[in-house]
């Protein structure tokens, strides 16, 4: 005995359901830990960020990092490409913005 076409497609919609949920996971998961945080540090980090982020969204975004960025404790830097996705995500969502600005940098031991 098979299945009627209503249970077909309510496994086939259940499995698109599943398969899109499994991408937001791992999408999640990249964003809240990126591989390249550790092994590239947080200027490229920023700049792979901005680059998928300007692809998805069309907004024109502007990056200038100073190097010394990349000398914070990792936590630091991890809290840093945090802030910036969520000020992005802010832009994106509030602003009305068609082109934004990141920039970053160390000046007395202070980031600015």
């Amino acid at each position: 005995m098979g299945l009627s076409s209503d249970e077909i497609n309510w496994w086939d919609e259940t499995e698109a359901c599943l398969e899109q949920a499994q991408r937001e996971i791992r999408t999640f998961s990249y964003l809240m830990h990126p591989p390249t945080l550790q092994t590239d540090k947080l200027v490229a980090s920023i700049g792979q960020f901005i680059a998928g982020f300007a692809d998805r969204t069309g907004l024109d975004i502007k990056m200038g990092l100073s190097p010394q960025l990349d000398q914070l404790s990792f936590q630091m830097q991890r809290t840093l490409l945090r802030v910036t996705q969520e000020a992005l995500a802010n832009v994106h969502r509030h602003a009305a913005a068609s082109r934004v600005r990141v920039n970053g940098r160390v000046v007395a031991g202070r980031v600015h």
